[in-house]
């Protein structure tokens, strides 16, 4: 394919995956009210245990038009997730014209990983968020004092804990791809520990900036690390018992047969 073709078709992919999330939309704008009542929960519960009824979310707080503004990006939200086998496919439709028939199955089968990870990560999120709200509200609030939590920063904040949890739980589907492309050894990336540790460290205080969320991410995460290098260095002992030639090199080289 020329490169103007190779345009052509990532413009088709993108629309496509845009028009999925659009009716994923229209389905979080129809149950609109449950899932904002869903996802207001953890604040009425820790008004629940404070005794406090006058813990609330201010949909006015920004304006006349804020109430729809919020709703039009929880419904964005969910048609994100609900679309997420859609443009996660066209993510790896879009290589699979430069890849053999055999590469092609291979690709298929980091598709149908990627798909139930990142559904996991937001359930994840969805999981840990009440011990969130707890900690963020409950704990730093001094007794006798109330809040009126505007609902545009809220669900903001809610919107992009849940996506950067099922970003993050790509995270191993996306390092045995690399080394299966020839990229990396898995024991280049099982060297490399430190830096992945700090970088899910500080990946996981900006996702959830708040103790028991962060522990929440940053365990799974980490595990999945060392299973990716695990997998990774798997391969890379079978891919030297089938090229022999692959014992002579180091791994850095090795990684690039």
């Amino acid at each position: 394919m020329a490169l103007v073709e190779h345009f052509k078709e990532l413009r088709n992919r993108m629309l496509i995956a845009a028009v999925a999330v659009f009716v994923g939309m229209c389905v979080g704008w129809y149950y609109y009210e449950a899932i904002a009542e869903f996802l207001m929960r953890p604040i009425v519960e820790v008004a629940k245990e404070r005794g406090k009824d006058d813990f609330s979310v201010n949909f006015g707080a920004g304006g006349v038009t804020q109430p729809f503004t919020i709703k039009a990006k929880i419904s964005a939200v969910v048609g994100v997730i609900i679309a997420s086998p859609i443009w996660l496919w066209q993510f790896w439709a879009f290589i699979l014209p430069g890849l053999y028939r055999r590469e092609k199955m291979i690709a298929f089968g980091y598709f149908l990983a990627a798909v139930p990870m990142f559904l996991l990560g937001c359930a994840l999120a969805l999981w840990a968020l009440p011990s969130a709200v707890k900690a963020l509200i409950g704990a730093f609030m001094p007794e006798g004092g109330t809040n009126l939590t505007a609902a545009e920063p809220y669900f903001a904040f809610v919107g992009n804990f849940i996506l950067w949890f099922g970003m993050a739980f790509l995270l191993p589907v996306i390092m045995v791809a690399v080394n299966h492309a020839g990229l990396l050894s898995g024991r280049v990336m099982l060297r490399g520990w430190r830096w992945a540790t700090i970088g899910v460290l500080v990946f996981a205080a900006l996702a959830a900036p708040e103790p028991t969320s962060m522990v929440a991410l940053t365990i799974p995460m980490m595990l999945m690390y060392v299973i990716a290098c695990g997998i990774a260095i798997l391969r890379d002992k079978m891919r030297k018992r089938d090229r022999p030639e692959y014992l002579d090199l180091d791994p850095d080289t090795a990684s690039a047969l």
